[in-house]
């Protein structure tokens, strides 16, 4: 077919030939085009010719249901620069097709795991770590079956579907890696079942709970009290909290600033510092550098949270919450005290929510104001509830009225 720009919409429409494939040639881009299968498989390709060679050559850039045109053409740009300065793509891409699955894993690693939240990060390094590498490592990624993947999930399976349903999700992500990249073909996994579906939590504190867990951190290290606590007052991740630092801190303007590559969606959020909050920093163990130190290394944060939690959980003598249960509750708590929902989420930095698909893309304004009002709002409700101690509540119920808010004192924080 004649030259034209290739646009998602053009490839989507785009029906096969039931005689013969063809192709349709991009014309921005001198030899990127895309290629139409007998099946109905569109895929993208790049014809050039290497430096000093007469023969020209064929690249397999990716399955168009995988890649946007826009990224596939930046990738045929980039690949025709480094074709103008020598290099033969072709060449490296065949070692790929030979590599093996640590050899891809390890491209995977660095190219996409920094990506994706340092949590996930872990988690995914853990799973290829501890269950496919040392099964499948030295095997030829492209001969890697379904069946040899299945079999060592289904062994996960057998003690653990959760951890079951983790590996197949994070083997499935490198996987579609791999196709978008041109590694493999086919997405082995395509169409599987997870071993167990997911069930998303919806465990939260009630406010005789939520007491109980706030006066149990006085009997933790300093470290620990003033974490937990920080998490109550501010409803932001487990992690971000932990990797506060004080850099991030404006304390003139009582606020605190995470930087995108330290958040889950990697968006920068800007957090208001509520006198609540403010009260729990003037107590946190770490002056200068970062606000929780890791008692092993202070040039590091703290990172396990396990032994802790389950020492905070028997002081409280509170069973079945984790730490993520504290975000949602105060979610709830603020939703109870009549903050706006688009607020709520705003404070919580959810990128899908109230304000998502068209409205996210032209609503930019971040609501500082309204979070500022709404977390102060939530500070106070908690201070008027921890140091209401007259209040007697049966031991699961979730108070109807709002407790009488006292205003919170605003400590002034000082470093040593």
């Amino acid at each position: 077919m004649r030259g034209t720009i290739l646009t998602d919409k053009l490839i989507r429409e785009l029906t096969p030939n039931a005689l013969s494939e063809f192709h349709v040639w991009d014309s921005q881009l001198p030899g990127f085009g895309i290629r139409v299968r007998q099946s109905g498989h569109k895929t993208y390709v790049l014809f050039y010719r290497p430096k000093n060679r007469n023969r020209i050559r064929k690249l397999t850039l990716g399955r168009a249901d995988a890649i946007q045109a826009t990224e596939a053409r930046r990738q045929a740009r980039e690949l025709l620069g480094q074709i103008a300065a020598g290099k033969d793509p072709a060449d490296e891409k065949l070692a790929y097709r030979t590599a093996s699955l640590r050899t891809a894993y390890e491209a995977f690693k660095a190219e996409h795991l920094p990506k994706v939240s340092r949590e996930h990060a872990r988690q995914r390094e853990r799973i290829f770590e501890r269950h496919f590498l040392p099964k499948l490592g030295d095997k030829v990624l492209r001969e890697i079956s379904r069946g040899e993947i299945k079999e060592i999930i289904d062994r996960i399976s057998k003690t653990h579907r959760i951890a079951a349903s983790n590996a197949h999700r994070g083997f499935s992500a490198f996987l579609s890696w791999c196709v978008e990249h041109g590694l493999i073909e086919h997405h082995v996994l395509r169409g599987s079942k997870l071993p167990a579906p997911y069930i998303p939590r919806e465990r939260i504190l009630t406010e005789n709970e939520l007491i109980s867990v706030w006066k149990a951190c006085d009997s933790l290290p300093q470290l620990w009290k003033t974490y937990f606590r920080m998490l109550i007052a501010s409803g932001q991740r487990r992690t971000e909290v932990a990797g506060m630092h004080w850099d991030e801190l404006n304390l003139d303007q009582h606020t605190w600033t995470l930087p995108a590559n330290r958040t889950k969606n990697r968006r920068q959020h800007i957090v208001p510092i509520s006198p609540l909050m403010s009260a729990v920093l003037n107590e946190a163990p770490g002056k200068s550098g970062f606000v929780f130190p890791s008692p092993i290394d202070r040039k590091t944060f703290v990172h396990f949270f396990d032994r802790a939690t389950v020492e905070l959980r028997n002081l409280a003598k509170v069973s079945g919450f984790r730490l993520h249960d504290i975000r949602r509750t105060a979610a709830s708590i603020m939703g109870k005290i009549d903050v706006a929902p688009h607020v709520i989420e705003a404070i919580l930095n959810h990128r899908s929510g109230i304000i998502s698909g068209i409205a996210a893309i032209y609503n930019k304004y971040g609501y500082e104001r309204e979070k500022s009002a709404a977390l102060t709002r939530y500070g106070e409700y908690l201070d008027a509830l921890f140091q209401d101690s007259s209040v007697n509540r049966p031991p699961n119920e979730t108070s109807a009225s709002k407790p009488t808010a006292t205003p919170t004192r605003l400590f002034r924080i000082a470093r040593a």
